[in-house]
């Protein structure tokens, strides 16, 4: 289940420093920050905390030096000398700030704490080891994971027309989350163009309804004083609801071929996946054809395949083309189907009944009988006058 806000720890965490932890008391640091302050010695004070850094008061009661040192996030590699001014400090020297009889405040920035020592100057009953000061941690950036109702990842292609968008907790801030501010960048309804939309939420899910198109969301989270974190990733989802248009543009309905024919077709879609190319006989038999073709551009009019018709019998046959595109969206406008008759065998001409028909090359469209050259087309003639035979 998404988490709420909750109210009450925010407020139990507003403006709650950390003005001293339990430092190591022990012959070389005797004494606490705390105690210090108590005694009215020299001490340490966290004046204010805010994002990534804290103000601290640096306080000398008394007329001698006392020096504070200080380091962030408990990193060693800020020591500025491997001997510390006391002998008896094992773990070098860190940038310090020296007061007499007076005070200093200093802002230090860090990730989450600054941690201050005093292990030389002032008196050594006074000497306290580290002793750690928070800052209020950085909002963290929240994530985008991707959809809900159904589960989709971000990148995803769907035919939803509603979805529920999902991100990350976050935490830090000053007196912890507030809210999140959501922006989604979409296709208007018209198809004219892409929009912006900004709102407001208070948990980490937004619910809302799509248009066709490709919508583009972040987040970013805002904390109590108003600091914003920074924006999360972009997180896109596409919705396509317009199945392919098919149109097979070669051989067209009722055509009637023979020898070699080329088989053009066009598909065209926003998303294009796929289509489906086969002939069949009027038995329902595939007799030549592709089946299904990867294809992720839109086809206009392209050359699919050349049909030898010569490979089959003459008769009635159907060119099939269909497709379908990544969402999988088919509708009857996906598929097209035109009836073709092969005819590669000619129709019986009837013999020649005089000379003249042999002439110029006229023997040649003689196929009952077929004749090789104009004697035998004139031969045939004067044989059947002679005859009296008429075919």
């Amino acid at each position: 289940m998404k988490k709420y806000i909750d109210l009450l720890t925010i407020l139990a965490t507003v403006v709650v420093f950390s003005p001293f932890a339990l430092a190591q008391i022990n012959s070389v640091t005797p004494s606490t920050n705390n105690q210090n302050r108590i005694n009215d010695w020299a001490h340490v004070n966290q004046k204010s905390m805010s994002i990534g850094n804290t103000e601290l008061e640096f306080v000398s009661t008394r007329s001698f030096y006392s020096c504070f040192e200080y380091r962030t996030d408990g990193d060693t590699t800020q020591m500025i000398n491997p001997t510390n001014y006391n002998t008896n400090i094992t773990d070098g020297l860190y940038p310090y700030i020296c007061v007499r009889n007076e005070t200093k405040v200093q802002t230090i920035t860090a990730e989450e704490y600054v941690e201050v020592r005093m292990v030389f100057g002032a008196e050594s009953d006074e000497r306290f080891d580290w002793t750690r000061f928070d800052v209020v941690p950085a909002i963290s950036t929240p994530e985008v994971t991707g959809f809900l109702n159904p589960s989709l990842t971000c990148g995803a292609l769907t035919t939803i027309h509603s979805t529920t968008v999902d991100w990350t907790d976050v935490t830090g801030g000053v007196g912890g989350v507030d809210g999140y501010e959501y922006n989604v960048h979409y296709p208007l309804a018209d198809g004219s163009g892409f929009g912006n939309w900004t709102t407001y939420v208070t948990q980490s899910q937004y619910s809302g309804s799509l248009n066709e198109g490709t919508h583009t969301v972040r987040v970013r989270a805002k904390d109590h004083a108003g600091n914003y974190s920074e924006w999360s990733n972009e997180c896109s989802i596409t919705t396509d609801w317009s199945a392919p248009d098919v149109t097979l543009t070669n051989p067209l309905e009722g055509a009637i071929l023979s020898g070699e024919v080329e088989i053009r077709g066009s598909v065209e879609d926003d998303n294009p996946h796929h289509y489906w190319l086969v002939i069949e006989n009027s038995g329902g038999n595939k007799v030549w054809g592709p089946g299904t073709v990867d294809e992720t551009s839109s086809l206009v009019d392209a050359v699919l395949g050349n049909w030898d018709t010569t490979l089959v019998p003459d008769g009635i046959y159907t060119v099939k083309l269909e497709a379908r595109d990544s969402a999988n969206n088919k509708d009857t406008g996906s598929v097209d189907w035109n009836t073709v008759t092969v005819k590669n065998t000619p129709d019986p001409i009837d013999p020649p009944v005089n000379k003249d028909q042999c002439k110029n090359d006229g023997w040649k469209e003689f196929n009952n009988p077929e004749f090789k050259n104009q004697g035998q087309c004139v031969s045939y003639v004067q044989a059947n006058e002679k005859s009296g035979k008429r075919d």
